[in-house]
């Protein structure tokens, strides 16, 4: 409810993941908030960062630009946190147009920030039409650039990415293959072509992408594993992932898509053990140890283990406490202890957003069940 609607001719998935989209980068900005008061600034900018990506409405991109503007006047980042915000190309300072400004829009694009540079102050422009959000126009000015420079991979880059955006796939998918020509060894082009791949319905052209330069990055491995798996190619997956353990692509992901691969053919010890691996290689990333508590809440049989991971990852994301609380109200239910899991559920049912129903619903639910365990 209240989310908005997307461009009629896109199909009916479309629009629906769309939706979805703007429904996660909305508890993105409300966590980025929470850490704002909370002084956390590098994990504000993380969130922040993650909702500007991800972002349907104006109104969405422009509470993420706040937040990310605000916090680059003045305050020291972490490494971690700008490599993460080069990772994801962010315009952390565009504003006004000033030559300063654009200055800072080629910064952010790291290792190619020279590479910008020298395609002159109206590459920089366009830069700044799609941080403020003026996709048309980045589009008018990049096309003007593409005609005096064809087969230019940076501009072929950020005509893909504004094409995209503007939901135009057939012609983002012509110029990021253009860009992945040009230059093979920009994971983002590799990966944004493989979504506009996918949302075209070509699967079989994704795949041969990522497998294509699958040993460029570590990004590009897992996003190739991630698809594998999704389409019941769990051997194909194995074997490459497995390739990548103890190299330079090893990472958390992928001992989390081993784990997946493991679980699927029920060898739950060997899922267990690398779900633990991918939790003690990123145990600051959400995804680890929400991938660990939900497996040892099922499979895995450890209800205890999965309550002190569930009560870590609510101390770590607040905006997402409401839903780890009710599944640490579940399975104190489960264990009988009838006290703790009403306590719990009461507090999970007052963090629940109205707006979501579902999940009131279903902690409401709980809670039922829980006084009448208590009553007998």
């Amino acid at each position: 409810e209240g989310l908005p609607e997307v461009s009629p001719e896109r199909g009916e998935l479309e629009q629906l993941l769309s939706r979805a989209n703007e429904a996660i980068a909305r508890e993105h900005l409300d966590a980025a908030e929470a850490y704002l008061e909370a002084d956390e600034n590098d994990k504000a900018v993380e969130r922040a960062a993650l909702a500007r990506d991800l972002a349907v409405s104006k109104e969405s991109r422009k509470r993420a630009s706040k937040i990310l503007r605000g916090l680059a006047d003045g305050t020291k980042w972490s490494k971690a946190t700008q490599a993460h915000m080069i990772d994801r190309d962010q315009d952390l300072v565009a504003d006004s147009g000033t030559d300063q400004e654009i200055e800072a829009l080629f910064d952010a694009q790291g290792e190619r920030a020279d590479q910008y540079r020298t395609h002159g102050i109206e590459l920089g422009r366009a830069l700044q039409a799609a941080a403020e959000d003026d996709l048309p126009e980045a589009k008018s000015i990049l096309k003007t650039l593409q005609r005096k420079s064809p087969k230019d991979p940076i501009i072929a880059f950020e005509l893909g990415h504004t094409l995209h955006a503007l939901g135009d796939h057939t012609g983002a998918a012509r110029n990021l293959r253009k860009a992945v020509d040009g230059d093979p060894g920009r994971a983002e082009a590799v990966l944004e072509l493989t979504e506009v791949s996918l949302g075209l319905g070509h699967k079989k052209g994704a795949v041969e992408a990522l497998e294509k330069f699958a040993g460029e990055d570590p990004r590009v491995t897992q996003r190739l594993g991630e698809i594998l798996i999704a389409t019941g190619k769990l051997d194909k997956a194995e074997a490459m992932l497995e390739e990548a353990v103890g190299t330079e692509k090893e990472s958390a992901a992928v001992f989390r898509l081993l784990g997946e691969i493991a679980e699927r053919q029920e060898d739950y010890k060997k899922a267990g053990r690398f779900y633990d691996k991918a939790f003690a290689k990123g145990p600051n990333d959400p995804m680890n140890a929400l991938w660990l508590a939900r497996f040892l809440s099922g499979p895995g049989d450890d209800a205890i283990r999965a309550i002190d991971t569930y009560n870590a990852l609510a101390d770590r994301d607040p905006s997402g406490r409401f839903l780890y609380f009710r599944q640490v109200g579940e399975l104190y239910l489960k264990l009988g202890h009838v006290g703790e899991a009403i306590d719990i559920l009461s507090n999970a049912k007052g963090l629940t957003p109205p707006s979501r129903q579902e999940d009131l619903k279903a902690v409401e639910e709980l809670l039922e069940k829980a006084y009448a365990a208590g009553d007998d």
